[in-house]
């Protein structure tokens, strides 16, 4: 049982690579196997072909994700609790893979379509997205935070997260981070900020009680 969770493990690193320097179409299931070091036989006794090979990508993404974020909203904590949580989910499991931007931009740019119909037929993924904004939406409503579009929310906190490591060969050379101790200090010192970020994005704003007229 060890084994095979060793060789399915194996399978689907080699099968993201693959998927992220060649797109899901232009991937073959050829490649795949030899960089994983096993037979096209040995491959398609897990995944019997590329689609579900590249959906059991994606499950195996989120899985690193979503049973802790799914968590971190279902506690008691205050909302900006939560955000923090999430940002060290996020910011840890990413020091740990940096490849998956690389691989979901990739997917975004050569088959968006495929990519949505594989996520949105992941469960897990839609109750948690679910879960979020209706999470948001209350706390919206209750006044904790102010109001502003959801999405706004989601792809603030994205991009925050994840451009340092779209951007990783780039900021490396640019800001001397070429070290690996150096650039993980980088990226751990960046929760601070992308925290105070979100705090004040979602802060409800304060009326001036002063007149100048």
């Amino acid at each position: 049982m060890k084994n095979s969770k060793k060789v399915e493990d194996n399978i689907l690193r080699a099968a993201r690579k693959i998927f992220t320097l060649h797109g899901r179409k232009g991937a073959t299931m050829a490649e795949i196997a030899e960089e994983a070091g096993i037979s096209r036989t040995l491959l398609n006794y897990y995944y019997r072909d590329k689609d579900k090979l590249f959906e059991g990508v994606f499950n195996d993404i989120l899985t690193h994700f979503l049973p802790n974020i799914n968590e971190a909203f279902e506690d008691n904590s205050s909302i900006m609790e939560k955000i923090g949580r999430v940002i060290d989910i996020y910011t840890d499991v990413l020091l740990e893979n940096p490849d998956i931007p690389v691989f979901i931009i990739n997917q975004i740019n050569t088959d968006p379509d495929h990519l949505m119909k594989t996520v949105e037929g992941i469960s897990n993924f839609t109750e948690t997205r679910a879960k979020i904004s209706k999470r948001l939406e209350a706390e919206m409503n209750y006044g904790s935070i102010r109001r502003i579009p959801t999405i706004d929310i989601i792809t603030t906190f994205l991009g925050m997260v994840t451009f340092p490591f779209l951007g990783k060969n780039a900021l490396e050379k640019a800001f001397k981070l070429e070290d690996a101790d150096e650039y993980k200090n980088y990226i751990l010192g960046r929760k601070a900020l992308v925290f105070d970020t979100m705090k004040n994005l979602l802060e409800r704003r304060q009326k001036n009680v002063f007149s100048w007229s």
